[in-house]
């Protein structure tokens, strides 16, 4: 992680949330180091707090070059969801929000992708506000699991075909529990699926509309950390390939080999420094 990184990112979702924006980070060959990320169990102004309460320091300590904070948060279960949207701004934070929660944004990878699945779009809406009426009944980790399987019985009550409910729910189902880095490429690898979430979203304010994701802009500031021109970044997204997680995985697994052959190298050497020293 850069001591000095560029743009940082305060987050009260899943770790899904952070594992989709460094499987895009990897997936585009985006500069990691400049990028640090920051998951809080906090409610939406406590969050904010601490994101501004950042700002300000990396503000006192960096003249110039102050980076980018932004907040990812969702309007569910947050009562003062507007109120800290407000004091986000005022604090001169960057805000991708999600209305009503996170998952509209994975799932609009989906939608059109197979038979039924834009009204699991829908149903989500009500899902999060049948949700958000218990929570004085529940922990909010309780919400965020009860919530998440009732989005995976959604999809197979939704969609008829068996092997497209089998591809979307072990899709989602694996960025929500231990393949979070692979949600990004996993959710690309579906036909114009980054595309058509972009297109759904692009220019829409989440704070003001009951069904929008920020994601849009947070993406394209990352992709401007390597490609300074927006014009291009936006043509990246729209031409994303259905082979994009077999590429990644094609390369990650050519770093392993590189990398399990130099520490291989390093063995052997070790052993033969250790044999002219004992003279055996």
């Amino acid at each position: 992680m850069s001591t000095f990184p560029d743009i940082i990112i305060y987050t009260s979702g899943s770790k899904a949330d952070i594992g989709y924006l460094k499987g895009f980070t990897e997936l585009f060959g985006l500069p990691a180091e400049r990028i640090e990320y920051n998951r809080l169990s906090e409610p939406a102004p406590a969050l904010v707090a601490a994101a501004a309460s950042r700002l300000d320091g990396e503000r006192a300590r960096r003249p110039f070059g102050v980076p980018e904070v932004w907040v990812l948060f969702s309007r569910e279960n947050e009562p003062d969801f507007q109120a800290a949207c407000a004091e986000a701004r005022l604090r001169s934070l960057k805000l991708a929000v999600s209305s009503p929660a996170a998952e509209l944004w994975y799932l609009q990878h989906l939608t059109d992708a197979y038979p039924g699945s834009a009204d699991v779009c829908g149903e989500l809406e009500s899902t999060v506000s049948n949700v958000t009426t218990m929570k004085r009944m529940r922990s909010s980790d309780g919400i965020m699991r009860m919530q998440k399987k009732t989005v995976t019985v959604t999809l197979h009550r939704i969609i008829s075909d068996g092997e497209a409910v089998r591809t979307m729910v072990s899709t989602l189902s694996g960025g929500f529990k231990k393949s979070g880095k692979d949600l990004a490429p996993k959710l690309m690898a579906v036909p114009g699926g980054l595309a058509r979430a972009f297109a759904a979203n692009d220019g829409k304010d989440p704070v003001k509309l009951r069904r929008a994701s920020g994601m849009p802009a947070l993406l394209l500031r990352l992709l401007l950390l390597k490609y300074p021109d927006e014009a291009e970044a936006r043509r990246l997204i729209e031409n994303v390939t259905p082979d994009a997680f077999e590429r990644l995985r094609a390369r990650r697994a050519a770093a392993a080999a590189k990398s399990g052959g130099k520490t291989k190298s390093k063995s052997k050497a070790g052993g033969k420094k250790k044999n002219r020293r004992t003279g055996k």
